[in-house]
């Protein structure tokens, strides 16, 4: 991974997620695992400053992230991180790359070890 700014990156936060189509896996939630990454055009203040209200807040980032993933039932992970990437699109700044990775760590496919994973990103 190339840096091209100043960057943010939260990789791995796990959480259990109602997901799935098959009734099987609608009975109790999965594990799903989050990674995003913010690319910032220009020095964030908060480099410079050491201030915390000066930068985003990777706790916001994780406590929204949580708020979504467990908020309903989801069948696809997909539509999981589609709702996901918009909410946390209102809390990055308009001029910053969010780029947002969901990954279903154990769909019922025979022989799939990686998980499912959907990226999105503007």
């Amino acid at each position: 991974m190339s840096i091209t700014g100043q960057e943010l990156c939260l990789r791995e936060f796990e959480l259990p997620v109602r997901i799935g189509c098959l009734p099987k896996e609608q009975k109790w939630p999965q594990p799903v695992e989050y990674s995003c990454r913010i690319v910032f055009p220009e020095l964030q203040p908060g480099e410079s400053n050491d201030e915390l209200s000066e930068v985003i807040s990777y706790v916001d980032i994780c406590d929204l992230i949580r708020e979504v993933g467990t908020s309903r039932h989801f069948n696809l992970v997909e539509n999981l991180a589609r709702e996901t990437f918009t909410r946390l699109r209102n809390i990055v700044p308009t001029e910053a790359r969010l780029e947002l990775s969901v990954n279903k760590k154990f769909p019922p496919v025979d022989g799939l070890r990686g998980g499912a994973t959907y990226r999105i990103s503007d």
